[in-house]
């Protein structure tokens, strides 16, 4: 396991481990998959560090916002299927918190800040599930998502594609994408409704870090309680719904961000949210 003080730095500096690279910079980090000659691939260690990454920027209180993204030609091309852990029978377990995906993903959705993903390349098998754990998920024109489970694996969709993708597209575009295992390149992605928006290759970067300085400078209260209330939507009833927004408004215009809102529209500048 990586020590934290290997993952980031207190000056904000680039960081790197083995598999990843973390830079903290403005209040935005920037998390990196770096093992480019493997497309990103994921092994175990890459889990741990990735859960040790994200556990320390989860308490750091410089960070405002997440941009996760790939390095080289590729977002990440799913578990390393060359990794010799796999004939050891070492794969990835829920039983086994240094080596868990499942650890790993609800880290990444439950993260405390606002996450943006920026999908540079290919994004395939679980490489899938890491590129929709996003709030806001933006793709190059050249990326693509591939879901090789079934067809080539003879395996079920996993880190949780089976519910980000019918949640977000529905079954019957779901089931195609699972079954058939055909790329679905990032200009339909965004027609789908799969991801937030295609932008040219050589913009990416610098689109993902202009959507993460609008979230780091929004209110962190009235972002957590829209995430949290978008993801409960799809299991309750209107009614519900309609009475638990109430329920979150009146708590929120009890705060300071709240009041600070209030005065920055009366004077006509731009709110400074906590």
């Amino acid at each position: 396991m990586v020590s934290p003080s290997a993952i980031t730095s207190s000056d904000g500096g680039v960081t790197s481990c083995e598999t990843i690279r973390c830079e903290v910079e403005d209040g935005i980090a920037t998390l990196t998959l770096n093992r480019p000659d493997r497309l990103n691939a994921l092994n175990l260690t890459m889990f741990a560090e990735l859960s040790t990454a994200l556990g320390d920027l989860a308490a750091d209180r410089r960070v405002g916002c997440l941009v996760l993204t790939g390095a080289g030609s590729a977002f990440c091309a799913g578990f390393d299927l060359k990794d010799p852990v796999l004939d050891r029978g070492e794969a990835p377990s829920p039983d086994n918190p240094a080596h868990s995906d499942v650890a790993v993903m609800k880290q990444i959705w439950d993260f405390p800040h606002p996450k943006v993903i920026a999908v540079n390349g290919v994004a395939a098998g679980g490489g899938v599930g890491i590129a929709l754990s996003g709030d806001i998920v933006i793709a190059a024109r050249s990326a693509r998502f591939v879901q090789t489970f079934v067809p080539r694996l003879g395996t079920i969709p996993d880190l949780g594609c089976t519910w980000t993708v019918p949640h977000k597209v529905g079954r019957a575009k779901a089931l195609g994408m699972a079954l058939l295992g055909e790329p679905l390149y990032a200009e339909q992605a965004a027609d789908w409704g799969l991801i937030w928006a295609c932008v040219e290759d050589d913009e990416l970067q610098e689109r993902a870090r202009e959507i993460a300085a609008r979230l780091r400078d929004s209110s962190p209260t009235a972002i957590r309680e829209t995430r949290r209330l978008i993801d409960r939507a799809a299991t309750v009833s209107f009614d519900d719904q309609v009475r638990e927004e109430r329920c979150v408004a009146q708590e929120i215009i009890r705060t300071p961000d709240f009041a600070e809102a209030l005065s920055a529209f009366r004077e006509r500048r731009k709110p400074r949210f906590r």
